[in-house]
């Protein structure tokens, strides 16, 4: 009896083995992908990855519960990593950054199993240890907000615009607050911020303050109906020029 036992406990030993050398081997083998290669993780459905990309978006959810990080200019059709509530003081940053600040324009290499939802490829993120930062972003250029054409050539790159701001308006919704360098909206640079990270500029005297300065803004250009746009999460991001 007791040797049937000594056995078991042997075999039950060994089994764990077994099963945390098939898993370290699962993780070993996963594939590595670029972000924007949105097909080739699409095929790795339900399969160990690592992805490495830039994180040009982040997104806290009205309800708080989840965080998003994307990894290009369309949050609808790029790759994204996904936080839930439950696990999202474990990814601040070193100094106790919230992680929508922290992460964002930052290169970063994630490991995960892949989920396709809504035809978009996904990764759920529980330990910071899936997470690694791999550098800074590189600024692409230094641009002057009248540039409009100029700016274009840069869709999807980070760079820093320069220019004077001259209106500030919120939307009817309040869910927008759109930032424009010229007279005309219509034809001018805009930056845009969203109603859940408007609280961030607070301290600097909220968005009316930056009305008519000159000021240096950095982050990843977007296309929207013919006209460039960036948009801004955090304060860090804009710097009023003496």
């Amino acid at each position: 009896m007791k040797k049937n036992l000594i056995l078991t406990k042997k075999t039950v030993f060994f089994l764990i083995l077994a099963l945390n050398l098939f898993f370290n081997t699962l993780h070993t083998n996963a594939a590595d992908i670029k972000a924007n290669d949105i097909e080739a993780i699409k095929a790795k459905d339900g399969e160990f990855v690592t992805i490495t990309g830039t994180v040009v978006g982040t997104f806290k959810s009205k309800s708080g519960k989840a965080i998003f990080f994307n990894f290009g200019p369309d949050h609808k059709t790029c790759f994204t990593a996904v936080i839930f509530s439950s696990n999202i003081d474990k990814f601040k940053g070193k100094n106790g950054e919230d992680p929508v600040d922290y992460y964002l324009n930052k290169n970063v290499k994630l490991d995960g199993r892949v989920t396709v939802h809504d035809n978009r490829p996904e990764i759920i993120l529980d330990d910071p240890k899936q997470l690694t930062v791999t550098g800074e972003t590189k600024v692409e250029a230094e641009v002057k907000a009248e540039d409009i054409e100029k700016i274009k050539e840069y869709d999807g790159k980070l760079i820093t615009v320069v220019g004077t701001i001259k209106r500030v308006n919120k939307a009817k919704s309040g869910k927008v607050t759109f930032i424009n360098f010229g007279d005309d909206w219509k034809s001018s640079f805009t930056c845009i911020v969203f109603e859940g990270d408007v609280e961030k500029f607070k301290d600097a005297g909220g968005l009316e303050s930056y009305l008519n300065k000159n000021v240096k803004l950095t982050g990843v250009v977007t296309i929207y109906k013919d006209k460039p746009e960036i948009i801004l999460k955090s304060p860090n991001q804009i710097t009023v020029q003496k």
